[in-house]
């Protein structure tokens, strides 16, 4: 009975501090486009990272995505004299 309890509590420590990780956001378009320090910043660290989490790797797309949009209005040159 014991054993029962005492694996029950571990369990359930165990299951708490799983929880108490940071927890990720997901960012939209917007707000890539709004911040671009936090876009590059996310750019830097989807390059570096062996392993993303399913949030980490939908803002990884949505910083790409919009830092390549943002490179596609800009133009090479200008007919400005």
């Amino acid at each position: 009975m014991k054993k029962t309890i005492l694996t029950a509590m571990v369990m359930a420590l165990g299951l708490g501090f799983v929880g108490c990780g940071k927890e990720e956001k997901a960012y939209s378009e917007e707000y890539y486009r709004n911040n671009p320090e936090a876009m590059k910043l996310q750019l830097e660290k989807c390059e570096k990272a062996e392993e993303l989490s399913d949030i980490e790797m939908k803002n990884c797309k949505t910083a790409k995505w919009v830092n390549t949009k943002k490179k596609q209005t800009q133009a090479p040159f200008s007919y400005d004299k």
